[in-house]
């Protein structure tokens, strides 16, 4: 009896020094949020600035976010040390583990990128391990990547055979939605497995999925900038089995004026399964929603309209005939959703 304890007790020891080993069904599911082109927040609406990193920790834990990539022009003014305060000021507000590069935005001024290196200890380029992916931040350039930069970031992608690669590029995309220059280096030399790209400054959103090499290739392109007081991006839901990315969703995700989700797409499936080739928000910048919470979405416009008396008042004593069964004790933001359809069959001013 007792060598059957003494037995017993080595293999408890044996488990506790050693650790448990990786099952086959050694499976996982968290999430990485994309923004880009936040400067109008730090320079105009740092409140909004603070919302979207507050809101984003509230959620952490129920998406499970695991880092927030923000893919430049993080300030108006890359000489403005104010605007750099009040970014950090909100970055503070989360505790995911936030990775940037500059846009050009962030590189304008007599100072270039000292600023954006101060403030965040970063260079312009520079890698990183975030989880299962391979990270490789590429700040704006008006110029291809140079010889260096490829084989260094050839080197850091070989090297780590196991990873998905994920390349941030302020301006991968051209006003036009073609490939810059530095976007035709990366698509021509950096796809050597799997590879997700995330980019903004070109003012749209889109997101397309193709085959480079035989290998999926996703270019997410991420810009609200033109939308003013507002904040929004996209979430991507990953799952890892075998310590192998093996799908990735994602969902346009609406922070202020409104909290709100798209409805979700498959991006990557090692499976084979996926619901997207090329998706663009429509409009460019007006999101996939209805009419109810397009009118929640630029509520803030209707109001302003409605104090430039550009509109009517659905509160005041001589109320438009539109407005006539309104009560007069709601809001004019309540009266506007409320009369949602009014508004799409362009019974008021379109916004």
């Amino acid at each position: 009896m007792q060598k059957s304890i003494a037995l017993l007790a080595f293999i408890m020891a044996m488990f506790f020094v050693y650790g448990t080993p990786v099952t086959a069904d050694d499976s996982h599911t968290y999430a990485i949020m994309h923004i880009s082109d936040i400067q109008s927040l730090s320079e105009r609406y740092p409140s909004t600035l603070n919302y979207t990193f507050s809101y984003l920790e509230s959620i952490k834990n129920t998406y499970n976010i695991s880092a927030i990539i923000i893919t430049g022009d993080i300030v108006e003014s890359g000489d403005n040390a104010t605007q750099w305060t009040n970014y950090i000021n909100a970055r503070s507000l989360t505790t995911i583990p936030v990775y940037e590069i500059p846009g050009n935005h962030d590189l304008e001024g007599e100072d270039n990128n000292s600023l954006f290196t101060k403030f965040l200890g970063k260079n312009t380029n520079w890698n990183a391990i975030i989880n299962d992916f391979i990270f490789i931040g590429i700040g704006y350039s008006d110029y291809p990547l140079s010889d260096s930069d490829i084989s260094s970031d050839i080197s850091y992608i070989e090297g780590n055979p196991e990873k998905f690669v994920l390349i941030a590029a302020h301006n991968y995309f051209n006003h036009d939605l073609t490939l810059s220059q530095i976007g035709e280096s990366i698509k021509n030399n950096l796809v050597l497995k799997p590879t997700f790209v995330m980019s903004g400054h070109a003012h749209s959103n889109t997101l397309r999925s193709s085959l480079v090499n035989n290998y999926t290739y996703v270019e997410d392109l991420t810009d609200y900038q033109d939308n003013g007081d507002f904040s929004a991006g996209k979430l991507y839901t990953l799952s890892v089995t075998d310590r192998n990315v093996s799908k990735i969703t994602v969902r346009n995700t609406y922070i202020l004026p409104m909290q709100y989700f798209d409805p979700e797409k498959i991006v990557y499936d090692t499976r084979g399964t996926t619901n997207l080739s090329s998706w663009q928000v429509p409009n460019e910048h007006t999101p996939e929603i209805s009419p109810i919470t397009t009118t929640i979405h630029f509520a803030d416009e209707i109001e302003d309209k409605i104090e430039d008396k550009l509109i009517p008042d659905p509160c005041e004593d001589n109320k438009s005939e539109q407005f006539a069964q309104v009560p007069s004790t709601i809001t004019p933001i309540t009266a506007i959703i409320h009369f949602a359809d009014e508004i799409e069959d362009n019974v008021i001013p379109d916004i």
